[in-house]
Parts: C-alpha cells; structure tokens; sequence
C-alpha cells in the first residue's frame, strides 16, 4: 500500500480518499480509529494512522499560527476544531494523544506519552529524560506550555512562532 497516496480534506467532515483514483476511502467527523478500507495488516496500518494523524496535526498547528498571525489575536485549539469542523471530543483537540489512544488498542507496550508519543518533543538535559507536550518534572517548558502561556496572555506573536514550531516538530521514530 502507498501510505503516500491518500488526502484529507481541509473542512467539511472529515474525508480520506485515494489520491490518484479519488475513491473515498472514509468519511467522518473525526473518528478515525474507524477507518475501514481494503484488509492491511496491522503494521502498515498502524503506518498509515502515524501518516494521518501527522497530517492532521500539522494542519491544526499550521492553521492556529497562521491565523494567529492573520488575526493578531491568539487562536486557540477549539478555534481550529470548529473551523474545520473536527469533532471536538478529541483527546485534549491534540492529534498525537488521538493516536496514542487508537495504538493503546493494539499494543499493550505503549504506556505513556514520553516514550511513544507520534511527535518528538525532545529530552530535557536537566534531568535526561524525553518529554511529552506537557511535562509535570520541567513546568512550563515544552514548547506546547510555552505556545499555551503566550496565547492565555494574548502575545499573538510569540504565541504564533511557538505553534509553528508545534506545527514542524519531527515525526518520533519508530
């Protein structure tokens, strides 16, 4: 299967189809971990969930920084969800928690965030650990609480620069 070969649409429900054939392959309000299409295994499905939910969370982030900066008004998560009309019952609106709760079904290894999150939110060399979006040992240090402090306190463009970043972190390797 070309994990390469699928789009999603920008709003609307939510839509995956066939790139070069345009065949709809799922269409829904955000409930992913249904996603049905021609028998995978569950490898290169779960290939395929990192491939999506990496996507959609790109689009999130990519959209909260450029209307942030559109706006000079600090857009929040739930702004993004209702513009693209996504189902707000989300894990925390995030993407990567979305995957993490569809692979805790397959694989009983996956535990925590830290250690098997879809994105690399880097090590914090104090304490030599990696770190999840939020990180109760290094308080308001990952760049999600730096993005979440700027935006509460309405710096529009610290805020939009800290989720780009979010926008462009590297996909955590396998």
């Amino acid at each position: 299967m070309d994990f390469d070969n699928f789009e999603i649409t920008a709003t609307g429900p939510l839509t995956i189809k066939n790139a070069h054939t345009g065949e709809v392959l799922w269409i829904g309000a955000g409930k992913i971990e249904s996603f049905t299409t021609q028998s995978v295994a569950i490898d290169e499905y779960d290939a395929l969930m990192r491939r999506l939910y990496l996507r959609l969370h790109r689009k999130l982030w990519n959209w909260i920084a450029d209307e942030t900066e559109r706006t000079h008004t600090c857009i929040d998560k739930w702004d993004a969800f209702k513009h693209f009309r996504w189902n707000v019952s989300i894990d925390s609106q995030c993407w990567a928690c979305r995957y993490m709760r569809w692979r805790r079904k397959y694989d009983p290894f996956v535990e925590n965030c830290y250690n098997h999150c879809l994105l690399d939110w880097g090590v914090n060399e104090r304490i030599g650990k990696k770190v999840a979006c939020i990180d109760n040992d290094i308080c308001n240090q990952t760049i999600y609480e730096i993005w979440r402090h700027y935006a509460y306190r309405y710096d529009w463009e610290r805020a939009a620069k800290a989720a780009r970043i979010i926008a462009n972190l590297p996909e955590r390797k396998v």
